[in-house]
């Protein structure tokens, strides 16, 4: 049975950003790699969709989550979820298999 991350509640996810930026963790903490394993298997499906690896959507993710906007947001997962669909690199993945079109990301 799999163990949902706390990081994964958009509340954790900020907590967690926030202790990253006040220095309080870092980006090199068992916390900090987890959430970009996590990150990988979240957006794992949409890069290899596209014809990327999912290492690939981790560093879109990873890119997006160390801004103050994310950090900020009402809901950081969902700025995390834009920024990954809009990457240039899951964006050009798409546009080499299908000229003229960008990925189909669900937009709330």
């Amino acid at each position: 049975m799999t163990t949902t991350p706390p990081f994964a509640s958009s509340t954790e996810l900020r907590n967690l950003l926030h202790g990253i930026e006040a220095g309080t963790t870092s980006w090199h903490s068992p916390e900090a790699e987890e959430l970009m394993t996590y990150s990988m298997t979240k957006y794992g499906a949409l890069a290899r969709k596209h014809g990327l690896e999912p290492a690939d959507a981790a560093v879109a993710a990873f890119e997006v989550m160390r801004t103050r906007a994310t950090r900020e947001a009402a809901d950081p997962w969902a700025v995390v979820t834009r920024a990954v669909c809009g990457s240039p690199r899951i964006v050009e993945g798409f546009s080499m298999r299908l000229p003229g079109r960008g990925p189909r990301c669900s937009r709330s």
